[in-house]
């Protein structure tokens, strides 16, 4: 596996493929994600026009993609919606201009258990403290254990998350998204997601 790294000026040609893997990736639990194109298409439009944005890439040895990891710093970050990320942290006590905010680890769901999305986080953590962010923040959804979409052996990446030194940071906010609802279909809810972060 080789790990490749992308700044701003280099991610266009990405662009697309970007789009599909999250909408394929999220669909399954936890993030239960019906989305179209055009709004997946504008997310990644957004995440390419921050002057700093990062993209590091796992390729296979036959040349394909196995998994990505992208990321823009905090107080830069437009990518939510509306939701304001920089003010959430301003509040608690941080200063958003020291956190640089993962807005996707995915890799493909045949290349997962291999240690793949750990390599793509130190990589990205990397890059951005040599940029001179010393923190990094992500969010994730927050699914209850009995949820009735979740799959019977389904392994959370918390565990995975704590041993490269990250921790929930004690504050939320909510994301509205089409969800894929347990009585079929889907619906545009609010969906609880939790701020993690590597700062004590």
């Amino acid at each position: 596996m080789k790990y490749q790294i992308f700044h701003q000026k280099d991610l266009q040609p990405w662009l697309p493929i970007l789009t599909e893997w999250r909408l394929r990736e999220y669909r399954p639990f936890p993030y239960l994600y019906d989305g179209n194109y055009d709004m997946e298409n504008a997310f990644s439009l957004d995440f390419a026009s921050i002057r700093n944005a990062v993209l590091v890439l796992a390729i296979d040895d036959n040349e394909q993609l196995a998994g990505f990891c992208t990321g823009v710093p905090l107080a830069e970050d437009k990518t939510s919606h509306g939701v304001s990320k920089a003010q959430n942290f301003h509040v608690h006590g941080y200063d958003p201009k020291q956190w640089f905010y993962i807005t996707d680890v995915v890799v493909h769901e045949h290349m997962r258990s291999q240690g793949i999305g750990t390599q793509l986080m130190l990589r990205m953590r990397h890059e951005h403290e040599h940029m001179g962010y010393p923190y990094s923040c992500f969010l994730c959804v927050r699914r209850e254990d009995v949820h009735p979409l979740r799959p019977i052996g389904y392994t959370s990446p918390e565990l995975i998350w704590s041993s490269l030194g990250y921790r929930k940071l004690g504050f939320e906010t909510t994301l509205e998204w089409q969800t894929f609802q347990p009585e079929g279909g889907s619906a545009n809810i609010s969906n609880p997601m939790e701020y993690w972060g590597n700062k004590e």
